[in-house]
């Protein structure tokens, strides 16, 4: 599986992408803005290409995927939430999408946890993600 973020409207406190799933336009993104912070402390990761893995989250009570970027950046993942307050360097997943704000988002989450009821659950999963400046 190839998921590809591309991100399209920034603001000072946020980055919105569309998000495509093998090809296949899936939703929206919502991540911390590319132009302010630091690495570990609110930032958007850099563009690039990551592996994928399955994650057990304490605070998310659930297993959701991991994006394998350099350490600084800390835990990031794919989960669900609606405002920049609810991602810290994580990409919250959308059906539609404002200025800084992203809804649906629990429904896209668990489309794609149904997406990925196949796939290795431990160790490489053979899932990538592209996160490309549009």
């Amino acid at each position: 599986m190839k998921i590809q973020v591309f991100r399209k409207l920034y603001t000072a406190k946020s980055t919105i992408s569309d998000i495509f799933i093998d090809n296949v336009f899936f939703g929206y993104g919502l991540e911390p803005s590319v132009m302010h912070g630091t690495a570990g402390v609110n930032q958007a990761i850099p563009e690039g290409k990551y592996d994928i893995e399955f994650y057990d989250s304490p605070k998310f009570s659930s297993r959701l995927l991991r994006v394998m970027c350099a350490e600084e950046y800390g835990v990031i993942l794919l989960h669900n939430g609606n405002f920049p307050k609810d991602t810290e360097g994580c990409l919250i997943l959308g059906r539609t999408y404002d200025t800084d704000w992203v809804g649906e988002s629990k429904v896209k989450l668990e489309e794609l946890s149904v997406m990925l009821d196949g796939f290795k659950k431990v160790g490489n999963t053979g899932i990538t993600i592209e996160y490309i400046r549009g």
